[in-house]
C-alpha cells in the first residue's frame, strides 16, 4: 500500500488515494468514511491536493500521538488494529475484501458493520 499521506479534492470532498498505478486508483472518501474503491487514475490527474490539516479541521478529529493515550485507549486502539489487519491486504479486491470482514466479524463477534466502521476509520 502506498503512504497514506496523498489527500485529493475529487468530486468535492476529501479523498485518500490508497493505491495508485497508470490505469486506476484506490481512494477512500474520507469525510463519507465509505468503502475504498476504484476510479481511472486519469480522473483524479488534475485533483488539487489537500493538507493532513485540512482534513482535520473539516472532520473536527483530534490527532494525539499515541504514546499519550491511556492505557485503557492504547488497548483499544491495538485490539481494532488488529482485528481489521486482515483486510488491508484485499482492500483492492472487492471479493475477498468483503469475505475477509465476514470471518473478522465472526471470530471476534462483532458485525461486519463495526469491522468496516474500524476500517474506513483507520484507513481515512
Amino acid at each position: 500500500m502506498q503512504n497514506k499521506t496523498e489527500l485529493i479534492i475529487y468530486n468535492g470532498e476529501i479523498h485518500r488515494v490508497l493505491r495508485k498505478d497508470e490505469e486506476r486508483s484506490l481512494l477512500i472518501n474520507c469525510i463519507t468514511r465509505t468503502m475504498p474503491f476504484y476510479i481511472p487514475t486519469v480522473d483524479i490527474s488534475d485533483c488539487p491536493t489537500c493538507e493532513e490539516k485540512e482534513l482535520l479541521l473539516k472532520t473536527k478529529i483530534i490527532v494525539t500521538d499515541i504514546d499519550s493515550l491511556s492505557a485503557e485507549s492504547k488497548k483499544t486502539a491495538h485490539q481494532r488494529y488488529t482485528m481489521i489487519s486482515p483486510v488491508l491486504f484485499f482492500l483492492g479486491n472487492e471479493g475477498a475484501r468483503s469475505y475477509m470482514i465476514d470471518e473478522v466479524s465472526k471470530e471476534y463477534s462483532v458485525s461486519k458493520q463495526t469491522v468496516r466502521k474500524y476500517l474506513c476509520l483507520y484507513l481515512a
